[in-house]
């Protein structure tokens, strides 16, 4: 337990962002699994869609990258649960984009058995 706290952000400086939103269908609606990355310049930012967050709170259904001065993520990789991957360049910042994905049907591996 313990006293729930509200925080503000009240620095002055400001910076592009890039926020990332996503469902899937067909199965796990909110992609829990999935890694995004967003490739700025040289440095490659990750993060990993989960379950997981504070206490007595459910976490966003979204992750937010700052960018600092760059205007623009130069790729941005979404690898989905069932191993998919989508990339996409150039993506502007200071903006929500959305993707939607379709679950691939699992399919076996190995030799055909009659």
């Amino acid at each position: 337990g313990g006293d729930w706290r509200l925080r503000k952000n009240t620095s002055t400086e400001s910076g592009h962002w890039l926020t990332v939103q996503w469902r899937q269908e067909g199965g796990n609606t909110f992609a829990l699994g999935a890694l995004v990355q967003a490739k700025v310049g040289d440095v490659m930012h990750t993060s990993q869609v989960g379950a997981e967050g504070p206490y007595l709170s459910q976490p966003e259904q979204c992750v937010h990258f700052g960018l600092g001065e760059s205007n623009q993520v130069d790729e941005l990789l979404i690898t989905w649960p069932d191993g998919h991957k989508e990339q996409f360049s150039n993506v502007a910042a200071d903006q929500i984009v959305r993707y939607t994905h379709t679950m691939l049907p699992h399919t076996p591996q190995g030799p055909h058995q009659p």
